[in-house]
């Protein structure tokens, strides 16, 4: 349940004192920690950390299901990234080069839209040959998980997104929603 996952000492980026607020102020338990120190505060029984949110690659590259052996198989983070230019940078750009960039962009988009869950299914894969035991929710679990995050997801406008673009942003993903 949400509440047990609010009692667990998560793992967040340390330098993010927005995020490590944000967290606590939802009822979490967060620990703002390098991503190299994830491993070894697992290995201890008395770690600052025992839970490490992250896809399944970098839980496969940092090697966290050696001491973090249970994991959840909920697909919560679809945005691998983005880039905000202004609109004076942005005008600044020659259209043609514009374009070039568009288009560069549009095909980056549908080359990890095809490869990434390929490769986090490798990766869980790899993983539970090496002693990872992965939980699958049944369809009322994973609605209310994701009624949970529904309710999360508004407290981070203005908190750690500017308004303006977190509208924007929401916008845009119900829109993306729609169309699928």
């Amino acid at each position: 349940t949400l509440d047990e996952v609010k009692k667990a000492k998560l793992y967040t980026s340390q330098g993010d004192d927005k995020m490590v607020q944000w967290y606590k102020s939802n009822g979490f338990n967060p620990k703002a920690l390098s991503a190299n120190d994830i491993p070894a505060q697992l290995k201890l029984t008395t770690g600052m950390i025992d839970a490490a949110p992250m896809p399944p690659y970098p839980a496969l590259v940092l090697q966290i299901f050696r001491d973090a052996k249970y994991m959840l198989d909920v697909r919560v983070a679809p945005l691998v990234g983005g880039l905000v230019v202004t609109n004076a940078a942005w005008n600044k750009i020659d259209a043609a080069d514009q374009k070039i960039l568009l288009d560069s962009a549009k095909a980056f988009e549908q080359r990890i839209l095809a490869d990434a869950p390929k490769q986090d299914t490798d990766s869980i894969t790899t993983m539970k040959t090496r002693g990872l035991s992965v939980t699958t929710l049944d369809a009322k679990a994973v609605t209310d998980f994701r009624a949970a995050a529904d309710k999360l997801v508004p407290t981070l406008r203005e908190t750690i997104v500017p308004g303006d673009i977190y509208d924007q942003a929401v916008k845009e993903r119900d829109a993306f929603r729609k169309s699928k």
